[in-house]
């Protein structure tokens, strides 16, 4: 999507509002595209969060026997 609006761009004049248009949407996909690469890192990363807390409260309840 990104290219296709780049190319699109590149076939208007530099300072027309189309141009402007299309910088915008570009900037907007880029940091759509940002937050939803965070969120699919944070996705990957929380299994292990849970397992390394499920770890640390294994540790914790043999402590207290």
């Amino acid at each position: 999507m990104s290219a296709d609006l780049q190319i699109a761009r590149l076939a208007t004049t530099k300072y027309s509002l189309a141009f402007h248009d299309y910088s915008v949407a570009i900037a907007a996909y880029g940091k759509v595209l940002e937050m939803l690469t965070g969120l699919q890192q944070q996705e990957e990363c929380s299994p292990n969060l849970v397992l390394l807390g499920a770890l640390q409260n294994s540790r914790g309840s043999r402590a207290v026997l």
